[in-house]
């Protein structure tokens, strides 16, 4: 048995990492014997015992075995460090068993285990894999959290999966969830590309939001892409006469996508000076040289 008050973690993980074939059988002792090692149990020492694990299926006991002791939580990046030592990062599915051991122990870490392996996976572009989790975190019983929803919708924007997200946005707004400002924003400008910009607006009213500055330009930076250029301007009228104030920002997405489609016009051409000046000097020379071509 190990005894004495001193602080365990400077002691255990440099031994860890000399051995880097044993440390679960070392932690496992201490673990059992040692009341101030379960006192000094932190985030990141949990995060560290898991990196140096080679086994997957220990570092499931050791992630269940810490989350029973008193005082301590699983954060997002013990979440994360396992879903890493679970080889997540490498697209492999997580076997059935693990998470069945996890759920045996405690089914709320196991509900927000899977929140975070959809996460992970719309972060990394994995649209495919992304929806094969979130039906398998329903098998389980479980239902996505407002923050899975808006990455998945993300997701398959970036995909050009517009009627998919629109079923994801069904599934939340049933749920009770609405979209974060971001995730809506990328929405209505995936919806302008596609040129459904009617659908943009009849969003802002389920989801109760009244569009500001962002919002608007963002459906101009999409209406810019599909060369709805008369639409765009009149998204910009539209924002002035309902109060909200174009920022450089929006003229200079309006200007710079009529010059990728090489449609400026005179209206354009006639923006507030003051924008003009806070405007790049590369941007300035390319109206005067489109100007004058």
């Amino acid at each position: 048995m190990i005894r004495g008050s001193s602080p365990l973690q400077p002691k255990i993980l440099p031994f860890c990492r000399t051995l880097p074939w044993i440390p679960m059988l070392l932690v496992g002792l201490l673990v059992e014997n040692s009341t101030p090692f379960r006192d000094r149990l932190n985030e990141t020492l949990v995060v560290e015992v898991l990196s140096l694990v080679q086994n997957p299926e220990l570092g499931v006991k050791f992630f269940v075995w810490a989350g029973r002791q008193i005082g301590y939580s699983h954060t997002g990046v013990v979440y994360d460090a396992l879903l890493e030592r679970l080889g997540c990062d490498s697209n492999e599915r997580i076997p059935e068993q693990f998470l069945g051991e996890i759920k045996d122990d405690d089914k709320e870490v196991l509900g927000k285990l899977l929140n975070f392996l959809i996460h992970k996976c719309c972060r990394n572009g994995l649209w495919n894999l992304a929806l094969e989790e979130l039906g398998r975190l329903k098998d389980f019983g479980y239902k996505p959290t407002r923050w899975t929803n808006n990455a998945l919708v993300q997701v398959f924007l970036k995909a050009d999966w517009l009627d998919t997200a629109y079923l994801v946005h069904r599934e939340m707004s049933s749920s009770g969830f609405s979209m974060d400002e971001f995730t809506l924003g990328c929405f209505a400008q995936s919806l302008c590309k596609a040129g459904r910009w009617r659908e943009a607006l009849s969003l802002f009213e389920k989801e109760e939001i009244v569009p500001n500055t962002v919002l608007y330009t963002k459906m101009i930076s999409g209406l810019c892409e599909a060369s709805l250029f008369e639409e765009a301007m009149d998204f910009l009228n539209r924002m002035r006469t309902s109060s909200c104030i174009p920022n450089v920002v929006t003229y200079r997405t309006l200007l710079c996508g009529c010059l990728r489609k090489r449609q400026l016009d005179q209206e354009i051409i006639l923006m507030p000076i003051s924008c003009l000046r806070k405007w790049s000097n590369a941007i300035a020379s390319q109206v005067m040289w489109f100007t004058i071509s």
